[in-house]
C-alpha cells in the first residue's frame, strides 16, 4: 500500500545518506561502530555499575578500530543508551499509559504526556547530531534532554506509584528507590515512536520472587515464584511487531 511504499522509500533515503557518511570519515570502521553504538544499541540494567562497564566497554570497542591517531574522533556520549532501572517496574509504551490514569481528564493527559515524548524523541536525535558539532552544542543539546527527561520520568513515577503502590506503607521516595522504575517509551523514546525494539536480546535473572525488596504486580505473569517469567513477558512488549527476542534459559539436562 502506499503507507508501506513511504516507509520503504524513507528507509531507502535514509540508508542513502548514511553510505554517503562514511565517505567522509577516515576510518569506515570507526565510523560504523560509532554509528551503531549511538543508534542502534541501547541497555537497562539495575546495577549503576553495570551500566558503566557496559559504556565502558563500547569505547574500548571503538578505540580499538583506531589503526591510526590522525583517524581519531570523539567518542560518542552514550548516557542515554545504556541506562540503570528496573525493567519490571514501570510503563513500557504510550498506549499503556491510560490503564494508569483514572483522571477526568485522562484521554487529555495522555494526549500530553505522548506529545512530550514526541518532543523528547527530537531531542534525542538533536543530541545525537549536535555531538558532530562541537562540544558547547552537545553540551546544550544534553542539557535539555536531561531536564526533559527527567521531568517526564518524575510525572510517570508519581502515576504508578499512586496506581500501583497506592496503599502501600512506603512513602514515594521510599518506593522509587527501592523499585527504580523505568518507564521504556519515556528512556528510549526515538525506538517507542516506531513500536519497540526490533531485536531484544537478554539474560534475565533467576530469582525467586520472595527475595526482591519491590512489588511486582500488573504482569500476566505475577503470580509465577520467579521474576524469570515476568522478564520473558516484558521482553515480549518491548519488541515491536515485526521484531525478535531471545533470551538465555534454563534447561533440563
Amino acid at each position: 500500500d502506499v503507507a508501506e511504499m513511504h516507509e520503504k522509500s524513507a528507509k531507502n533515503l535514509e540508508l542513502t545518506l548514511l553510505l554517503k557518511d562514511v565517505k567522509r570519515h577516515a576510518n569506515r570502521n570507526y565510523f560504523v561502530l560509532k554509528h551503531a553504538a549511538q543508534k542502534n544499541l541501547f541497555g537497562v540494567d539495575l546495577m549503576k555499575e553495570a551500566t558503566e562497564i557496559a559504556r565502558l566497554r563500547l569505547f574500548l570497542k571503538l578505540i580499538s578500530a583506531i589503526d591510526d591517531f590522525d583517524d581519531i574522533e570523539p567518542l560518542p556520549d552514550l548516557e542515554f543508551n545504556i541506562k540503570s532501572g528496573n525493567l519490571l517496574i514501570g510503563i513500557t509504551k504510550s498506549e499503556k499509559l491510560i490503564d494508569y490514569v483514572s483522571r477526568l481528564d485522562a484521554l487529555s493527559f495522555v494526549e500530553d504526556i505522548n506529545n512530550q515524548v514526541i518532543h523528547l524523541a527530537d531531542l534525542w536525535n538533536n543530541f545525537t547530531i549536535s555531538q558532530e558539532e562541537g562540544h558547547e552544542k552537545a553540551k546544550i543539546a544534553k542539557k535539555m534532554l536531561s531536564n526533559g527527561t527527567a521531568i517526564l520520568r518524575k510525572t510517570l513515577d508519581n502515576l504508578f506509584y499512586e496506581t500501583i503502590n497506592g496503599n502501600s506503607k512506603q512513602t514515594f521516595e521510599e518506593w522509587r528507590e527501592a523499585a527504580s522504575p523505568f518507564h521504556w517509551f519515556v528512556e528510549f523514546p526515538e525506538v517507542f515512536q516506531n513500536d519497540g525494539f526490533d531485536i531484544v536480546i537478554g539474560n534475565p535473572p533467576y530469582i525467586k520472587k520472595s527475595k526482591v525488596n519491590y512489588d511486582i504486580k500488573s504482569h500476566y505473569t505475577s503470580d509465577c515464584p520467579d521474576i524469570y517469567a515476568m522478564c520473558m513477558e516484558r521482553a515480549s512488549l518491548i519488541t515491536n511487531q515485526d521484531g525478535i527476542f531471545t533470551m538465555i534459559v534454563m534447561t533440563n539436562l
